[in-house]
Order: structure tokens, then C-alpha cells, then sequence
């Protein structure tokens, strides 16, 4: 009988129900195609340099987060893949997310709203991925003929100087614009200090993030969109590059780009850059009362305009109905549901959403989806939680 390979982990972070980490990416390969053992995970320090030399393992998949890493895993002699872009050669088989793409995108997707000025802030850090998003996206915007701003932190948001600095910084810009992160950790800081300038999410600012964390968009008021990297292909092919490494294949250092899946829109970038003032402030108490039953009277009563006048002006600026509008919010907050809650009946999804009852909650998934509530989930079930928008 084969003995199983055994691959230790090193300096790659394992969060517990991360479905949509390297580490799932590389399990995921593992189920496929090999019976690998995972022998060791750990940060990188004396204790992980010691074990690493002392136990029994056939290849490695790394974080090269600093040249000490570097350096060590070139002596070891052994098929390695590094999957980190904190440096920008390795000098190693390497497999990474496509940094310059995945600021090439979020440039792009900001363009989708309305907007036309636009921000950056490099957060703190030395990694060279900061550098190439910022690169994706100020050359995207330029090729399109839109400036970028930038905030070059220094240090934390919560020291006094940097706050202000930052304050400062904010102030200098004419909202609406769009705000582009080199690092989702920061956003909830981000947040904060916007609020601190009297700014608001996503009212003045479409605050964008580059990783898709969960541990940060679960903690985020409001909720993070971001570039989705598509860690699990990160990973996945990290470890088929490693299987190949590990099977004779000659170790070259060469770097695999994964590019990114499309951004993930959540409240963070619901913004409205619309001139029509009443309009504007129609759309933000929409998206604010969406998920209880509301009628256009009362909404046009909100901006003290009459009904006809309101559903005349918004179909022209928005180029639908305030029906159509409302109706695909609430189908989308469905959506959420039913992927977050699989066992929440549909009735309680219906009300949860803002539709009245269950028939125009039927009606309306269906206009939008092709499909019913219920066949929906159901194929959701079998496609693996995999969201079919």
C-alpha cells in the first residue's frame, strides 16, 4: 500500500468554517485527486523552523510573507509552492490571486455606479499587493479618463495624528466617490472615521473592499462589498502545482495568476450617484424600508411631491418603475435568505424580504429568477451553496 504524502502547511492561516479559503481550495484538490496527510501548520518562527527539519514530509505549500521565509524554504530542497504576494518574485513556484486585476475590477465596477471620482487607500503594510491593486486601478480609471486620489496610511486609524490626517484627507474630496481598500481589515476603521468627517455609507462614499473576508464583512456596519479573489481556485491549483512538483516535474519558478470572481455587492457600495436630489433621497428610503410592505403614495409623501410627479421623474432618472426597483431589492434580500437560512420557511422569508404575502413573493422570484422560491433552493442544495445569479 502507497504511503500517503504528507504536506506541510506553513505560515497559511486555517480559519474554521472559511469555506472560501486556500485551505478549502487545497482540500478540495485533495478529495479529487490524492490521499495527502497534512503534517504541520503553523506561523512562521523558530518552533515551525525546527519542526520543519526534524519531522517527515514530502512538500510544502507557503506563505512567503517576508525574505527570512524566503530564504529558508530555498535550503530545504523539497517541492514548495508559495501562494502569498506579499513579495513580488519569490523566486519560487508560485500561485496567487491577479492583484492587478482584481484592482482593474473593482475600478470598473465603481464606473457601473454612476460615479466619477474615485479613491484609494493604500493601507499599512509593506506587501507588494498593495502596489498592484492600486496599479490595476488608477490605470483602469486613467484609461478612462478619471483621476485618483490616494491616502498612504501610516499607522493605525485609531492613533489621534492618523485620524486626523485621514479626517483631513476625506474632506478634501467631493462626495459622491468611490473608495477602494488595499486591505479589507481596515474597513470597519474606515467606516468609523468616515462617520467621524460626516460622511456617510454608502450615501457619500462607495466603500469597496479587495478580499472578501467573512471574519471582516460579518463584523462590518454596513456590510463589505469587495473583489472576490477566488481563493478556493488560489488554492486549489497551488495544490495541483505542488502534486505535479512532488511527481517529477521540474521546479521552475514561474507565477500562476487566479483571477478574480466578479465583486460581491453588499450595502457598502448601494449607492445612488444620481443629480435629482428628491430622486436620491427616494432611492435611500427604499433601500431603507424595502423589507416591510410600503406603498409609492408614501414614499412620494416622504419627499412631499405628488405620486405622478414622483413615478414620472424616478422611471426617466432611473430607467425603471419604483415597482420594478423595490421588487428586485426585495428578491435579492431573498436570495440572502435562502442561501443563509436553508431551513427558514418560505413564509418567513416572504415577510422577512417585504412582500406582503407568499403569492407576491412567488410571483416576483420567479419573474426575476425563472424559477420558484422552492425550486431555487432546492437546486441550490445540489449545486453546493454555489449562488446562480
Amino acid at each position: 500500500m502507497l504511503r500517503r504524502k504528507k504536506i506541510a502547511l506553513l505560515n497559511l492561516p486555517i480559519l474554521p468554517g472559511y469555506e472560501v479559503s486556500l485551505f478549502a481550495g487545497i482540500c478540495d484538490f485533495v478529495k479529487e485527486h490524492e490521499r495527502w496527510e497534512f503534517v504541520y501548520n503553523s506561523e512562521f518562527n523558530a518552533a515551525a523552523v525546527s519542526a520543519l527539519k526534524t519531522i517527515e514530509w514530502d512538500g510544502a505549500i507557503v506563505r512567503i510573507t517576508d525574505p527570512r521565509i524566503r530564504k529558508f524554504v530555498k535550503r530545504l530542497g523539497k517541492p514548495v509552492v508559495n501562494v502569498s504576494a506579499w513579495i513580488e518574485d519569490s523566486h519560487l513556484p508560485t500561485v496567487r490571486r491577479d492583484e492587478w486585476r482584481g484592482g482593474e475590477l473593482a475600478a470598473q465596477y465603481l464606473q457601473t455606479k454612476g460615479l466619477t471620482r474615485f479613491a484609494f487607500m493604500r493601507c499599512r503594510g509593506k506587501g507588494w499587493f498593495h502596489s498592484a491593486r492600486f496599479d490595476g486601478y488608477a490605470e483602469t480609471l486613467r484609461k478612462a479618463n478619471f483621476e485618483c486620489d490616494v491616502y498612504d496610511q501610516r499607522c493605525s486609524l485609531n492613533h489621534k495624528e492618523e485620524s486626523k490626517r485621514f479626517s483631513d484627507w476625506l474632506m478634501s474630496l467631493q462626495p459622491p466617490f468611490g473608495l477602494f481598500l488595499s486591505d479589507d481589515f481596515e474597513a470597519q476603521a474606515v467606516t468609523m472615521a468616515c462617520s467621524k468627517a460626516g460622511y456617510s455609507i454608502p450615501r457619500d462614499i462607495a466603500l469597496l473592499g479587495s478580499i472578501n473576508q467573512p471574519d471582516v464583512i460579518k463584523h462590518s456596519v454596513p456590510t463589505l462589498s469587495s473583489v472576490n479573489p477566488d481563493e478556493v481556485t488560489v488554492g486549489y491549483t497551488a495544490a495541483e502545482k505542488l502534486c505535479s512538483l512532488m511527481n517529477g516535474a521540474e521546479i521552475v519558478p514561474e507565477i500562476i495568476t487566479i483571477p478574480p470572481l466578479p465583486v460581491v455587492e453588499r450595502q457598502s457600495t448601494q449607492i445612488s450617484a444620481i443629480d435629482d436630489e428628491e430622486i436620491r433621497l427616494a432611492i435611500e428610503f427604499i433601500r431603507e424600508h424595502f423589507s416591510r410592505p410600503f406603498s409609492i403614495l408614501e414614499i412620494s409623501e416622504h419627499l412631499s411631491i405628488s405620486r405622478a410627479t414622483f413615478y414620472r421623474r424616478f422611471l426617466s432618472v432611473v430607467g425603471e418603475t419604483p415597482h420594478s426597483y423595490i421588487q428586485k431589492l426585495r428578491v435579492d434580500k431573498a436570495r440572502e435568505l435562502l442561501k443563509s437560512n436553508k431551513l427558514l420557511p418560505l413564509e418567513d422569508i416572504a415577510s422577512a424580504s417585504g412582500f406582503s404575502n407568499r403569492k407576491h413573493f412567488n410571483t416576483a422570484f420567479i419573474k426575476q429568477m425563472g424559477k420558484s422560491p422552492s425550486q431555487w433552493r432546492a437546486k441550490l442544495a445540489r449545486n453546493g451553496a454555489v449562488d446562480m445569479a
